[in-house]
């Protein structure tokens, strides 16, 4: 699925056996993902936040694992474990906004405004490229926690508004699980060395116009949080 993911084009053999231990936990976090649904209360969320973070935002920086792991799977384990600790700090602010967050329709379609608002900010369309900064010298678990920050900064406001919307309409296990699935698409697109700002910022427009639309004349059924 991502073998083909690399920083020079298409990965080597010897790289993909690199970063294939990262990957099989990625794999195991989508399955757990798929038959353990998403809860509210604090500690089940900060549980499936970290299966998220293993399984979504992982895949999205393939290529500077890659480049600070130089052939050494201990190296792509450092990098990894650094960039999920800093996702999973994430989850204190993202479970507030979680738990207090819009139910209705139209809380969400203006939580889809603000992200694609978001998404238009100079620091926000700089925090996709940041992957071409790490430098391989780079101590592995300090680069994966800076990395983790500058992704947490581009990506943490559009996985909330994601979890936001899919809880809210209470889609079954495997639905949630290709819906979060397209969005690791798109941020694995959005972190693509050759994106520019223009396609970078089209991602927002669109956010902005669906959640118009929907906030001036569309409706679907949504459900309270419960834990």
């Amino acid at each position: 699925m991502f073998a083909g993911v690399s920083i020079y084009g298409r990965a080597t053999k010897h790289e993909v056996r690199t970063v294939a231990p990262v990957l099989a936990v990625v794999i195991a976090a989508w399955g757990l993902m798929v038959v353990w649904p998403m809860r509210h209360d604090f500690t089940g969320f900060v549980y499936g936040w970290a299966l998220m973070s293993a399984a979504m935002m992982v895949p999205t920086v393939l290529r500077p694992m890659q480049r600070i792991a130089m052939g050494q799977a201990a190296r792509a384990w450092q990098f990894t474990l650094g960039y999920v600790i800093v996702w999973s700090l994430v989850s204190l602010p993202a479970w507030l906004v979680v738990s207090l967050g819009p139910t209705t329709s139209m809380a969400i379609a203006l939580m889809w405004v603000a992200t694609g608002t978001y998404m238009q900010l100079p620091a926000v369309l700089r925090s996709f490229h940041s992957c071409k900064a790490i430098k391989t010298s780079a101590q592995p678990l300090g680069a994966g926690a800076r990395q983790g920050v500058a992704c947490a900064v581009g990506c943490a406001p559009l996985m909330v508004m994601a979890m936001v919307t899919v809880m809210a309409l209470s889609l079954p296990p495997l639905a949630v699980g290709a819906a979060m699935f397209a969005v690791m698409l798109l941020m694995v697109w959005q972190k693509s060395p050759s994106r520019s700002e223009v396609a970078l910022r089209s991602v927002g427009l669109v956010l902005i116009a669906a959640g118009a639309v929907l906030a001036v004349g569309g409706d679907f059924a949504t459900h309270p949080h419960v834990t």
